[in-house]
């Protein structure tokens, strides 16, 4: 019986040396690119056990433990929460992801915008879904669920084709800025008279608020 002791002390050493880490990478952005102040937290059975904040670029890399199973909960303020259900070893390993504009959903983890997945050919032990995570599939949503679902959708839609104009517009504006900025050194390099300059820039200013409206109108 002495004999088994050391064995089994020795397998376990083994087992636990090679639990070993994953990695995940999480790509962020918000839909108006303002990526600064991202706040990536996971969760294991429902307890906190790392957080991270994002770089300027929007960009987390995550060490997490193999064999569990982990969601990641993303924050910002003055942005919807967004959560990643059963991130786990054997599943993806980076995430791109858009933050929308708008209330945070609570602070917790109800309420956050969800991540579909299928987990059909992992092999994580079956006692830790039973556990503190829920396999959500979209056709076991109720109807009332998936109208909330629908209109976060909408809501992406909406702000993600707004931002692309405003992001056009705001390239326009730019340019002209640009141009009022060129004529005004033409005027003091002698290449252009000053009442010449005067009404080209006059006529870039008010195509200048007329972009500034314009994007005025887009904002959300």
């Amino acid at each position: 019986m002495t004999k088994l002791i050391p064995s089994i002390a020795f397998l376990l050493t083994v087992f636990i040396a090679s639990a070993g880490e994953f990695k995940v990478k999480l790509d962020i952005e918000t839909v108006d690119h303002q990526s600064g102040g991202i706040k990536v937290t996971a969760f294991h059975r429902e307890q906190e056990v790392m957080m991270q904040t994002a770089n300027e670029e929007g960009q987390v890399k995550l060490k997490l433990e193999e064999g569990k199973l982990y969601h990641l909960l993303i924050q910002k303020p003055g942005y919807r929460n967004h959560m990643i259900h059963n991130v786990h070893a054997e599943g993806m390993s980076k995430f791109n992801i858009v933050l929308l504009k708008g209330n945070a959903n609570g602070t917790g983890l109800q309420g956050s915008n969800r991540e579909f997945v299928s987990v059909k050919e992992m092999t994580i032990p079956a006692d830790q879904l039973s556990e503190g995570v829920t396999v959500i599939e979209e056709s076991s949503l109720s109807d009332a669920e998936k109208k909330d679902l629908a209109s976060v959708q909408k809501v992406a839609k909406s702000q993600q084709k707004a931002q692309k104009k405003i992001d056009k517009l705001s390239k326009k504006e730019a340019k002209v800025k640009l141009q009022i900025q060129s004529a005004e050194s033409d005027v003091q390099a002698g290449k252009l008279e000053e009442t010449a300059a005067e009404q080209k820039k006059l006529k870039l200013q008010k195509k200048l608020v007329k972009l500034k409206k314009a994007i005025d109108k887009l904002e959300y």
